[in-house]
């Protein structure tokens, strides 16, 4: 699969949806600081799906936009912030799959005024700008939602739903049955639930948290996890999340970040950016470096996309 894999407006919905559709690339890592601690490490590359719908977002959608055609909904409403790959996302495959889109985007911006919004309204999305207050009171109350769009199939911020949550799923089933640990960025905690679900029950899941969320990120997966049509038996000491790597929240950086992303990339060829993927690598890295796995492991990172950022 090159950079430039994506599926064409001509292609089925029910094509886009199949797993098959995609051959799902690991690239291994020969890199010293793994061949130093003895371990073995791969990237899942989900970001090769498509620079704007693909990564985790590919699999959040899939069977929300099932779901809606089920269901004869035309149109799909969402929420996020101005930078969201979610809104990129659902606007793409709304354009590719003829389906209208409405954001619903969080902020005091009154204006299309960076690219993720520009590209979004491009692909035909209508985009509702609304105050902080607003956004929230709206995000939890889908009954206002409804009266105020009607006809609309309502998905969450980032996809989070159950749904959401079994398309991720599908991402933990790609992992081999060897694998000692698998990583990868979380957020609101919907991907990595998935992918505890999906994987080996012998693998250990660790997330690394991109935005500062000590406070109830555990919590927050507990409870996706908890969901009666979601309910597994597997030990919950088998994932754990890790709150050093946030650079001081969602979408905050520093230089220190963004030389080491420049790095990387130089020494891997593997596109990331500092909002998710950049900060799972670094984190990853650094946690190498303080003997954090075991020898002899092998180890899946799983590249969630974000590639929508570094595109112009």
């Amino acid at each position: 699969m090159s950079d430039n894999t994506s599926n064409d407006s001509t292609g089925s919905m029910e094509q886009f949806m199949d797993p098959v559709s995609f051959h799902m690339i690991f690239q291994n890592l020969n890199l010293h600081a793994l061949s130093e601690a003895n371990v073995q490490v791969n990237v899942l590359r989900l970001d090769l799906i498509d620079p704007i719908y693909g990564g985790n977002k590919w699999f959040k959608l899939k069977y929300n936009l099932i779901e809606a055609k089920r269901l004869n909904q035309a149109t799909l409403l969402s929420f996020g912030g101005a930078f969201s790959n979610h809104i990129a996302a659902l606007a793409r495959v709304g354009k590719l799959y003829n389906f209208k889109t409405i954001g619903i985007i969080r902020g005091e911006t009154t204006s299309i005024s960076n690219p993720t919004l520009k590209r979004a309204s491009e692909d035909g999305m209508q985009l509702h700008f609304v105050s902080r207050e607003e956004y929230r009171l709206l995000r939890e109350n889908k009954d206002s939602v409804s009266k105020q769009f009607e006809n609309c199939y309502i998905i969450p911020e980032g996809g989070s739903n159950t749904l959401g949550v079994k398309g991720c799923i599908d991402i933990g089933k790609l992992i081999s049955e060897d694998t000692d640990y698998v990583v990868l960025p979380i957020a609101t905690g919907s991907t990595l639930a998935g992918v505890y679900i999906g994987a080996p029950n012998s693998c250990n899941v660790i997330g690394i948290s991109v935005l500062k969320g000590e406070s109830f990120l555990e919590s927050d997966v507990l409870a996706k996890l908890s969901r009666q049509d979601l309910m597994t038996s597997m030990p919950n000491d088998k994932f754990r999340l890790i709150h050093d790597y946030s650079f001081g929240g969602y979408a905050k950086s520093n230089n220190m970040l963004t030389n080491w992303i420049a790095e990387f990339e130089k020494q891997t060829g593997i596109l990331i950016e500092p909002i998710y993927s950049g900060k799972l690598f670094y984190g990853f890295f650094d946690l190498l470096s303080k003997n954090y796995f075991k020898k002899g492991s092998k180890i899946t990172l799983i590249h969630t996309g974000g590639r929508q950022y570094l595109e112009s």
